[in-house]
């Protein structure tokens, strides 16, 4: 996979990262709306959040909590610059006598104070990561709802520093626990956590994170039972495409065999998700191009599905299935050999989407699996149509190739 095509395709996720956060101000404030924070009298507020019981209390918070969600930056910034009152908010969702209300209130406080900007970010990071993780196992999904998405924004923001932190305090180990859970709700929280990690690029968390078979275990199992039109299938397809480029990945023919059955379903489902089928082919691919013999079972299944997916009407995922369908050809005659049944039909699908595309690119591909399908394959087709199809196949290739 060449490294332009990798870029288009992060930069897609980006923005689709970028759509996902203004989603959460929507629900947690509009970004810096008119709000008269100069008005707000923020010492006399932390005063009455160092009560920590009461209404004056939680009617602190509440107007506090109003004004975060109004102007995150500017209110957020105003509140730490209070002596005390990042200890007060610490103190107060960390103490077990705490009241329940009090304890959630500051806990949405968190979420809407995650909005602000990287400085910001980075204060609230150090001062709540300790208590994250122990936190987060409080049992009370009201309360463990709100701390995964905290700790998702800040993940999200542009400084990798949030997400080191966060993985020194092992939050990222406490997140991943969750995906154990019986919850949509929670699990789609932490992986949103798990895939703006991935998304940082930060290597070396990265290859921990490929190499950590707990954890790709629950990863493949959420994938496997989640719709292939779920929000649960396409966060966890994203996160497997982009940790699979680590050869630490433990990388066996049963979650292959995961990703080629969801790919399957995936096709069925109208419209198609095009948001999941796009990463699981690709992960398909790099598992191909990682791994040069699989079990013919699988191979069959891939080969089964194959002209269904060159029959698309998405062009990226024509493209993309034949860098898939190039790195499996190129394996071994087993992979050729789960073509024989169906060989007419997929040379006709390949004809048809390299007549659709000017591509050099596609041109190349396509003649690099036809070539490969032709010395596997030239002496054990018996299907005269076939042969005829395989030999016009690679004649008009070679022409393309000459003139382009």
């Amino acid at each position: 996979m060449s490294s332009e095509r990798v870029e288009s395709f992060l930069r897609r996720l980006q923005e689709t990262q970028r759509d996902a956060y203004l989603r959460k101000r929507e629900v947690f404030g509009d970004a810096e709306s008119p709000f008269l924070t100069d008005s707000v009298d923020w010492h006399k507020y932390v005063k009455c959040l160092r009560q920590k019981y009461g209404d004056g209390c939680y009617k602190a918070l509440c107007i506090v909590k109003e004004a975060f969600d109004k102007c995150p930056t500017k209110a957020v910034s105003k509140f730490l610059a209070v002596d005390g009152s990042m200890h007060c908010l610490v103190g107060l969702l960390t103490t077990p006598m705490t009241e329940p209300r009090v304890q959630l209130k500051v806990a949405e406080c968190l979420v809407s104070m995650t909005l602000a900007d990287s400085n910001c970010c980075l204060l609230l990071c150090k001062a709540f990561s300790p208590y994250l993780g122990v936190l987060m196992s409080s049992k009370v999904p009201a309360l463990e709802w709100r701390l995964l998405t905290a700790a998702g924004n800040l993940c999200m923001d542009v400084d990798a520093n949030c997400v080191r932190i966060l993985w020194k305090q092992g939050i990222f180990v406490a997140m991943s626990k969750f995906l154990d859970r019986d919850d949509d709700f929670l699990k789609e929280s932490v992986l949103f956590a798990f895939q703006a990690l991935v998304q940082k690029q930060i290597d070396d968390l990265n290859e921990q994170l490929a190499a950590d078979r707990a954890l790709m275990s629950r990863l493949y199992d959420v994938f496997d039972r989640a719709s292939p039109s779920s929000d649960l299938c396409h966060l966890s397809s994203i996160i497997l495409f982009r940790l699979a480029y680590w050869e630490t990945m433990p990388r066996d023919a049963d979650r292959s065999l995961k990703l080629i059955m969801k790919l399957d379903q995936a096709l069925h489902c109208d419209p198609l998700p095009v948001r999941v089928v796009i990463p699981v082919v690709r992960s398909i691919s790099i598992a191909f191009a990682r791994r040069t013999e699989w079990p013919s079972t699988l191979a069959v299944m891939f080969a089964q599905i194959t002209s269904k997916l060159l029959g698309s009407k998405f062009v990226p995922l024509r493209s993309e299935t034949l860098w898939t369908l190039c790195n499996f050809a190129f394996s071994s005659l087993l992979h050729c050999e789960a073509f024989l049944p169906q060989v007419s039909d997929l040379l006709v699908s390949i004809m048809e989407v390299v007549n659709l595309s000017n591509s050099l690119e596609v041109a190349e591909l396509t003649s690099t699996i036809i070539t490969n399908l032709t010395l596997f394959l030239s002496e054990r087709i018996t299907n005269e149509n076939a042969y005829l199809l395989l030999r016009c196949a690679a004649e008009n290739l070679s022409n393309r190739m000459r003139t382009s």
